[in-house]
């Protein structure tokens, strides 16, 4: 039997009720939602020459995405149509050694109409480049006269 729909003035109340309780709000507003599926791994140090990255997958069902990832005066979006289960999402990042981190907003949706929404905060350092070649201390030294 479907649940009925939530009038819109109670709704925020219900939210408020939700977070008291521990209960996600989109399930106390009766959206169907999923939660921990959504998984996700970034670039924490970042070697020379690369650019910060955050990618996102589902393991176990195909989703659509939508995402936006804000680092410093920079947004990253996400839109896809839908994806098979496993397949990575990439954000990329100018690389602005300024900028040490991004706050990204996902939702994945899926086919049977459920969504899980999350937000995830990034931090990166950027490593110091390699020092000179230690063949430049074993080079063979100049001929004596």
């Amino acid at each position: 039997m479907p649940r009925p729909a939530v009038p819109p003035s109670v709704a925020p109340a219900l939210g408020a009720l939700a977070l008291l309780l521990g209960a996600p709000p989109a399930a106390a507003a009766g959206i169907p939602a999923v939660y921990g599926v959504i998984q996700h791994a970034h670039t924490a140090e970042v070697p020379p020459g690369a650019a910060p990255s955050l990618r996102v997958w589902v393991a176990d069902r195909p989703s659509a995405w939508w995402g936006q990832c804000v680092a410093g005066a920079v947004t990253v979006d996400l839109l896809t149509g839908e994806v098979p289960a496993g397949a990575e999402q990439t954000f990329t990042f100018p690389r602005d050694e300024k900028v040490t981190g991004a706050t990204c907003a996902l939702v994945a949706n899926f086919p049977n109409g459920l969504a899980e929404r999350k937000q995830i905060n990034l931090a990166w350092v950027f490593l110091p480049p390699p020092p000179p070649a230690a063949a430049a201390a074993t080079s063979p030294a100049p001929p004596r006269k």
